[in-house]
């Protein structure tokens, strides 16, 4: 197609016209789509509200003052209500792990923006599948047919997230032999070593010594009781890391406001983590970038919850129920 019939001085005003726009647009900076920047925290029950955001008040004014813009906390009883919250357009959220992959779930309008580090700087921590030392599991099809031993229902590390990905692997909670259900990772290793179970589901660093049961978890802490030797056991598998939970910001957010956020929480977690700790303080390592792709092994378990519970056993028939 040929240009004809226009003047040059049309073309001419028509490009500095578009070259002005795509300035300004450059130019142009989230703090005037987002005059005030809400950021969603766990506060606990309503009359603990006033205190807890009294309490994150040096937080507001750090983030504040590193970002140049107005900052505002916006407080939820608790994670479902801060899912809610994102869910309807506050732009930031401190939110747990199991709460991002449910929301996420929901609506992938959000994403992993940074990840707290524990004091290890491990990321998270792994559930693992433990076998007494001598036994001849060591693969998770070797499980067929074998009693696990498992936490409470809600358990992550303990269940719901090794389930899961057992069942990626080709083995579905009914070709086990049996769940063996106790109440907690320590009760169900207990069980195992009592001959209850053939294997059990922990959860641990696997950072440190092993003789030690690692740095965190169920094997530290029951070694640390007299309640385990590390000679006893063998860890036969072991999950991807279960990450921390992240700090969330809805994919909609402007580019430059998730890096100057991103920029200011780490700076202010390497600078003041005292600060930081009063809103997200069960961690020690500061914050690094947020890999999406950490959270995909929680994604999955909320996608499988309905394949993950043990099969219902069979009514007996009437003319076999007990006449008593």
């Amino acid at each position: 197609m040929r240009l004809t019939n226009v003047p040059i001085a049309a073309l001419a005003l028509a490009a500095a016209l578009l070259s002005s726009e795509a300035i300004a647009q450059e130019e142009a900076d989230w703090r005037e789509e987002v005059p005030v920047l809400r950021i969603g925290i766990v506060t606990g029950p309503a009359p603990n509200t006033d205190f807890a955001l009294g309490q994150a008040e040096p937080f507001r004014a750090a983030l504040e003052a590193r970002l140049g813009s107005s900052v505002a906390l916006v407080p939820a009883t608790d994670y479902a209500r801060l899912m809610e919250a994102q869910l309807t357009g506050v732009p930031v959220a401190f939110l747990s792990a199991t709460a991002f992959a449910q929301l996420f779930d929901l609506c992938s309008c959000v994403e992993p923006l940074a990840v707290p580090r524990n004091a290890d700087n491990s990321l998270g921590y792994r559930s693992v599948l433990l076998v007494p030392a001598g036994s001849p599991i060591g693969t998770v099809a070797a499980l067929r047919g074998m009693r696990l031993a498992v936490s409470a229902a809600d358990s992550i590390a303990g269940r719901l997230l090794p389930l899961a990905l057992f069942v990626e692997e080709g083995l579905t909670v009914d070709a086990l032999g049996a769940l063996v259900e106790r109440a907690s990772p320590a009760a169900a290793v207990e069980a195992m070593l009592a001959g209850e179970a053939d294997a059990a589901l922990a959860w641990s660093s696997l950072t440190g010594s092993m003789s030690a049961g690692y740095s965190r978890g169920v094997m530290a802490q029951m070694v640390a009781d007299g309640r385990l030797s590390m000679d006893d056991v063998r860890v036969a598998w072991r999950s991807p890391v279960i990450p921390n939970g992240p700090v969330a910001i809805r994919a909609d957010a402007p580019d430059d406001l998730k890096a100057d956020f991103l920029a200011a929480l780490i700076d202010l977690a390497a600078s003041e983590p005292e600060i930081v700790a009063l809103v997200d303080g069960s961690f020690a390592g500061g914050y690094v970038p947020a890999e999406p792709a950490l959270y995909d092994p929680l994604i999955l378990m909320i996608e499988n919850l309905p394949l993950l519970e043990p099969p219902t056993p069979e009514a007996p028939a009437d003319d076999a129920a007990d006449p008593a």
